[in-house]
């Protein structure tokens, strides 16, 4: 689609949301942290769809067009299938099973609405999805090092990239990780113990908190100000 669409938020916020970025970075020397193009102005830092804080998206940056959006929703949806096919790929699924979910996730129509409709922000998010359930479970079969925190890290991806995605990713997480530490965990090691499942579960809610804190402070420089935002 281009801009000329009839209904599209490329079009009415992140076309013109970059091209205030550029102008502010080139003209003025500066980031902006507040934006002047819609009535007595607002906080431009705190705004979701500004594109401020989400790195992968900054390539637009270089020109903004329907072209480069189109390009980056592409790569996005590429690495929203590669992201399900690692993780179906983890677990234990064939090679044609795996590309089959892989190409399935790409087309699903929700996604495709939402390209249609201009929600690219949205698109980016969800592309990180399959990507969140491969480092939970990459967490939940390390003992030490970066995958610990991993996931939490790739939460702070998607918040990023569209808050709204973030909820409904940070519930999938929950439960997916819930789900692992049941199957793997507890029904996987019969027979156990009271106090082993006391001990299992501890010791994955403290990876779980560790993860989290780490996804929050990568997605701090959007939350902090949204959170004064939304009180106005």
């Amino acid at each position: 689609y281009g801009f000329n669409s009839d209904y599209t938020d490329l079009a009415i916020s992140h076309s013109p949301n970059a091209v205030y970025l550029i102008q502010s970075i080139t003209t003025w020397k500066t980031i902006p942290l507040w934006s002047d193009t819609i009535y007595g102005g607002y906080p431009f830092a705190s705004d979701p769809l500004s594109g401020l804080w989400y790195p992968p998206g900054w390539l637009v940056l270089v020109y903004p067009s329907a072209f480069l959006f189109n390009l980056i929703v592409l790569l996005h949806l590429f690495w929203g299938g590669l992201g399900i096919f690692r993780w179906l790929d983890r677990q234990g699924y064939s090679l044609p099973g795996a590309l089959f979910g892989a190409i399935l996730f790409e087309s699903m129509p929700k996604v495709l609405a939402h390209f249609a409709a201009g929600h690219v922000t949205l698109v980016y998010a969800i592309s990180w999805t399959g990507w969140l359930l491969f480092a939970e479970d990459v967490r939940q079969n390390s003992k030490k090092g970066f995958g610990w925190v991993l996931p939490g890290m790739v939460l702070g991806m998607i918040l990023l990239a569209d808050v709204r995605w973030g909820v409904y990713a940070g519930l999938l997480w929950i439960g997916y990780g819930i789900f692992l530490l049941v199957e793997r965990k507890i029904i996987g090691n019969k027979p156990i113990r009271t106090k082993e499942i006391i001990r299992i579960v501890w010791g994955w809610s403290k990876g779980f908190i560790l993860a989290f804190v780490a996804g929050f402070i990568a997605a701090a420089p959007l939350l902090l100000p949204l959170s004064e935002f939304i009180t106005l």
